[in-house]
């Protein structure tokens, strides 16, 4: 495992992205989470995992802490209300749908 912000790191994630460019856009399901607390999660749309992360970085929506990914279908992605994506979400929020 590398070291967050080593040059390792970094040329991982290039790497990464790299790999994620030519994908499609798909839906992702970001959830965040500190030891014991949910810090919410999010619905955004972006061509793969690392790339959805870095979204929630430039609009200003991670909340830190530990992330699960999880890629979403089209058909359910579109059950899921336009004001709920690409935004933070709390727990209750989701769990409402």
């Amino acid at each position: 495992m590398f070291k967050p912000g080593s040059p390792e790191w970094k040329a991982r994630i290039a790497r990464m992205l790299a790999d994620e460019e030519g994908q499609p856009m798909r839906w992702w399901f970001l959830s965040f989470a500190a030891p014991g607390k949910s810090l919410g999660a999010v619905l955004v749309e972006a061509r793969g995992p690392t790339s959805a992360l870095r979204l929630t970085h430039r609009l200003g929506i991670n909340p830190g802490g530990q992330v699960m990914t999880s890629e979403v279908l089209a058909e359910y992605a579109a059950r899921i209300p336009e004001s709920m994506r690409h935004r933070l979400c709390s727990r209750k929020e989701w769990e409402s749908l």
